[in-house]
């Protein structure tokens, strides 16, 4: 089962639920947050036939009458607070940034410096409220480090994906050699935009982007030690941007890409065991801004923007111990930053984490092992990068 949150006005408005290959569910209701907390309630009817004195399955002759009681059922969800702070204060900095987080909770960000064209990381902790965070440059050759994508293998080394503006090919930097090492990925054509990774149970990298010459869903994986790059989506239509990559160790290394169809303005994903063919499908209107996640349970959850007024963007989803669905995203209408949880499968609850200026873009989020949440995002107003931190 794929769940599809097709988002508008989170806080305020319905979330439109998908369930493929099932019925499509019914709009949920959604609760704006106040004093970080929301209440959603859900009611469930019964009815019971009482024939002559009591309750049976059988036909009796006497009369028969049908009583339908309803229950309603209150359920509380509390969000956490968040403290905010800007991690990196130097003007122009920040765009394209992306989050994880290692075995010791310790937090790795890349991101893009839009004054001198470079790729950057930080890394650092927090302490109750204060992030503390040193880094450097991984990339200054030519302007590097649009789209990039961070992710931590089980041995806490880091990998990040990015685009080469000025070679138009995409690119990769680890430091799972004991140093940091960088490497073109492909470079056949204009590629590498809205780039995507993720790594499998034994370490290896796998990118989603975007071929930008051919309007085509790319895919990269160094799984046999060498880069081996394929297109998934060989449509006549133009798709491939707002790529995520998610992939589901628990069950063969399943790899699920969200991304979408532009020509048809379509949401699309697709997935594959091992060496088995990809397989494509159609969700549902709209696709922008995808972010796709998988539960303990195996099952993805894909969130994107629906294409209505005021609808959400830079979403970036995550899954809890208790295996709680929970996402963050830049909502346009009041240029701020939001954090939501999936209550059902057909409802969400959100509240507004920063609301200082234009902020929230770039929104990517991560959960430690003491399931505390943490956002890093674009402040726009100020151009300068910042991180929000749920307080416990």
């Amino acid at each position: 089962m794929v769940t599809i949150y097709g988002c508008g006005k989170t806080h305020q408005e319905n979330v439109r639920n998908v369930t493929l290959g099932g019925s499509i569910l019914a709009a949920g209701m959604l609760v704006m947050s106040t004093g970080n907390g929301a209440t959603t309630t859900s009611t469930s009817t019964s009815t019971t036939t009482t024939t002559g004195g009591g309750t049976t399955t059988t036909t009796n002759a006497g009369p028969t009458t049908t009583t339908t009681t309803t229950t309603t059922t209150t359920t509380t969800i509390t969000l956490p607070a968040f403290t905010t702070q800007t991690i990196e204060a130097t003007a122009l900095v920040g765009k394209f940034c992306s989050l994880g987080i290692d075995s010791n909770d310790k937090l790795h960000i890349s991101f893009y410096n839009e004054a001198s064209g470079d790729l950057e990381y930080l890394s650092g902790e927090v302490h109750g409220t204060l992030g503390t965070f040193e880094g450097q440059a991984l990339d200054t050759t030519g302007d590097v480090g649009q789209y990039t994508s961070l992710a931590v293998d089980s041995n806490d080394a880091i990998h990040i994906s990015y685009y080469d503006v000025t070679n138009s090919s995409l690119k990769y930097v680890s430091n799972s050699t004991g140093s940091w090492a960088r490497e073109t990925v492909d470079i056949t054509s204009s590629v590498g935009s809205f780039s995507a990774i993720a790594v499998d149970s034994s370490d290896y990298s796998h990118i989603s982007y975007y071929d930008t010459t051919n309007g085509k869903l790319k895919y990269a994986t160094n799984s046999s030690t060498i880069w081996v790059d394929s297109t998934v989506d060989n449509t006549t239509d133009e798709v491939g941007e707002y790529t995520s990559i998610a992939i589901d160790t628990d069950n063969s290394d399943k790899i699920w890409i969200s991304y979408y169809n532009k020509t048809d303005n379509y949401l699309k994903y697709a997935s594959k065991l091992s060496t088995d063919p990809w397989e494509k499908n159609s969700a549902v209107s709209g696709g922008k801004y995808t972010s796709i996640v998988i539960d303990q349970n195996g099952s993805p959850h894909i969130f994107y923007y629906d294409g209505s007024a005021n609808s959400g963007e830079y979403y970036s989803g995550g899954v809890n111990s208790n295996n709680q669905i929970f996402f963050s995203y830049y909502e346009p209408a009041s240029d701020d930053l939001y954090f939501a949880r999936e209550v059902t499968l057909s409802t969400t609850t959100g509240e507004a984490v920063d609301t200082d200026g234009n902020v929230g873009q770039y929104s990517s989020l991560a959960i430690d092992s003491n399931d505390r949440y943490f956002i890093v995002y674009y402040d726009v107003t100020n151009t300068v990068l910042k991180g929000a931190y749920s307080v416990q």
